[in-house]
């Protein structure tokens, strides 16, 4: 694995530890959606990184939050766009 594989990996094996006051933040998931988080988990655990659902969620929130820093019109284009191509 690269350096930037690496650094990833670091990264993602903070997601589940953290040195941060944190707080209980639940909500309600349709079940669609909650299978792609179980999916995602799966893939990353594939990769030798123990996750919970929960720290998927917590990287997948980190993520979209960091890369779209809440332009609206950033968080309600189609993904299509986002990985720069056109539906």
């Amino acid at each position: 694995m690269g350096d930037v594989g690496k650094q990833r990996v670091a990264r993602v094996g903070r997601v589940g530890v953290t040195t941060e006051a944190s707080r209980q933040f639940s909500f309600r998931l349709p079940e669609p959606l909650v299978q792609r988080v179980e999916e995602c988990a799966d893939r990353i655990r594939a990769r030798g990184l123990p996750v919970t659902r929960a720290d998927v969620v917590r990287l997948l929130l980190t993520h979209a939050l960091e890369t779209t820093q809440c332009e609206l019109d950033l968080l309600l284009r189609p993904a299509s766009d986002v990985n720069g191509k056109r539906a």
